[in-house]
C-alpha cells in the first residue's frame, strides 16, 4: 500500500497475543486502514485506523496483516 491508499483488514495471521493486542489497537478483520507515511530502507508503515488511532508497525508485522481494497478505492 501506498500512504493515502485505505484497505479493509481481511485476515491477521499472528498468534493469538499478538493479533488480540493489534485488535485492541484497531488492527482486526473488518477495520479500515490508512496508510499516512512508509518508512524507507523497510523501516516501519505508520497507519491510521477507523476509530482515528495512529500507530508505527514494522515491515514483518505489516506482512502479516492480509488486506483488500476499500470499496471504491479499487
Amino acid at each position: 500500500m501506498r500512504a493515502g491508499e485505505q484497505a479493509i483488514v481481511v485476515e491477521v495471521g499472528l498468534d493469538d497475543d499478538l493479533a488480540g493486542w493489534l485488535a485492541a489497537m484497531g488492527i482486526g478483520p473488518g477495520q479500515t486502514l490508512t496508510v499516512i507515511r512508509r518508512a524507507v530502507f523497510g523501516g516501519p508503515l505508520h497507519v491510521r485506523t477507523g476509530s482515528g488511532g495512529e500507530l508505527a508497525i514494522n515491515a514483518s508485522l505489516a506482512r502479516s496483516i492480509l488486506v483488500a481494497p476499500a470499496p471504491g478505492t479499487a
